[in-house]
């Protein structure tokens, strides 16, 4: 987590910090040239984070960060 944020930072494409757990960046450089590969926002989570390893699909719209409960995340349509 920490060695591709240095690189990421030294080459001064770390977008947003949000804490000292999750950050985020969008573009992927060739590191040799640094020329731009691919755009894409992408946010990087530290496996202490707690959202870390959350499913990316069928995910409960109404989970936010401070109430997320781990397996209480799948998404039912007309569930209570």
């Amino acid at each position: 987590f920490s060695g591709p944020h240095a690189k990421l930072n030294e080459l001064g494409l770390v977008t947003e910090e949000s804490s000292e757990i999750q950050y985020r960046f969008e573009t992927i450089v060739d590191p040799a040239t640094r020329e731009p590969l691919f755009v894409i926002e992408h946010e990087v989570r530290c496996y202490t984070h707690p959202m870390f390893l959350r499913p990316l699909v069928n995910r409960n719209p109404a989970q936010r960060q401070p109430t997320f409960q781990r397996g209480r995340d799948a998404f039912y349509p007309g569930a209570a």
